[in-house]
């Protein structure tokens, strides 16, 4: 949780920052700078609840009682409980992958703390983390009686993705795992973004944690998700290059996508990726394939 004096310090640092930057970093740590402040300042607390029954709406109305009993979970990331553009925009394509049954979990301003809905309440909001979120899941997928279960994750809903799959009993099959440009929320937390302000400004060398795959997802948990899933597909982007995922070798299938537009709207490419529509297209036809 930023408190005002950091919030103060991040829009000193975005927007009055010293003579020596060049003009189009100027450009971008203003942009930057909006983008963080709209976050924290248009969303206040934990979540108002009005925010979240619109999205259990959004999956009430997908479901599909003509297909065979499936699980979806999707776990969207930092902020996803707000409305808007950089919010609950990855909801809407995954509910019409069209499941019977669902759990859709989304971060307000705390990284520790996620909110979801299921199929089986759909009028009860709860909250967890990652022991409570397994243990959600395994009951949603009993109180379903799904055979299959989709698990999709964007940024730190990815890394929540591969902590709860990696955490399921053997007997829920894993049909597709999809990590979307995921992050780890305890390497990468949000307040991390102040010191890379702090860092970038001052001429210090960054870390890498915010600018790679959870290294806190360890080997033998990614070999474990490659042995318990159908296919993992990982997507990932490099070009907000202060935060951003990468391949992943032990994922079915990993893909790099690019943006255009100007150099503001490719920076928000780690938010962009949530909803992009050529991912979601390409997961309608993502099949399992057979693991040798």
């Amino acid at each position: 949780m930023f408190s005002k004096t950091t919030l103060l310090l991040l829009a000193l640092l975005s927007c009055r920052c010293t003579s020596s930057l060049l003009p189009e970093s100027q450009r971008v740590a203003d942009a930057i700078g909006e983008e963080i402040n709209e976050a924290l300042y248009s969303y206040e607390g934990v979540g108002g609840e009005e925010d979240l029954r619109h999205l259990d709406s959004i999956a009430r109305l997908a479901s599909d009682p003509k297909i065979p009993a499936h699980l979806l979970v999707v776990f969207g990331g930092w902020g996803s409980c707000r409305p808007g553009p950089y919010g609950q925009q990855m909801f809407v394509p995954a509910m019409e992958l069209g499941k019977t049954a669902y759990l859709i979990s989304c971060f307000g301003k705390y990284r520790r703390i996620a909110h979801y809905y299921t199929s089986a309440e759909p009028r009860a909001l709860r909250a967890g983390y990652v022991d409570e979120l397994t243990a959600a899941v395994s009951e949603a997928a009993a109180a379903a009686g799904a055979a299959q279960i989709t698990i999709i994750g964007h940024s730190h809903g990815g890394w929540l993705a591969m902590q709860v799959a990696h955490r399921l009993p053997p007997a829920l099959h894993i049909q597709k795992l999809v990590t979307i440009d995921p992050i780890s929320a305890i390497k990468c937390p949000p307040s991390r973004l102040v010191n890379w302000y702090y860092k970038r400004f001052s001429g210090l060398p960054d870390d890498h944690d915010c600018r790679e795959p959870p290294s806190d997802v360890t080997a033998a948990m990614r070999r474990d998700l490659d042995r318990k899933t159908g296919v993992w597909a990982n997507y990932y982007q490099r070009e907000t290059f202060h935060l951003h995922s990468g391949e992943i070798s032990e994922a079915t299938l990993n893909k790099k996508m690019d943006f255009s537009g100007s150099e503001a709207e490719r920076y928000l490419s780690h938010s962009r990726i949530a909803a992009d529509l050529r991912v979601w297209t390409e997961l309608k036809t993502l099949r399992p394939m057979e693991k040798i």
